[in-house]
């Protein structure tokens, strides 16, 4: 687990997509991520704009797992 919190932490220092974790239930690990944007009625683009937000979650998601792969090379 301290692999994925240290994924977490470098992944976090990359971009606007924050990955956060809960301690659920019965000690159960579940990771989350949250993006915060501001959408004005002016906005041009709407729909470029949401579908790369939107992307981004993808993204930070191959980020953390490449990154726990490293963490875990390091560890070994």
């Amino acid at each position: 687990m301290s692999n994925v919190r240290k994924a977490i932490n470098v992944t976090n220092s990359w971009g606007g997509t924050t990955v956060y974790y809960t301690i659920e239930e019965e000690q159960k690990f579940v990771l989350h991520s949250k993006r915060q944007c501001i959408l004005p009625k002016e906005l041009p683009n709407v729909k470029e704009y949401l579908m790369a937000l939107l992307n981004d979650f993808f993204t930070v998601k191959k980020w953390l797992n490449e990154e726990i792969i490293v963490q875990q090379n390091k560890e070994n």
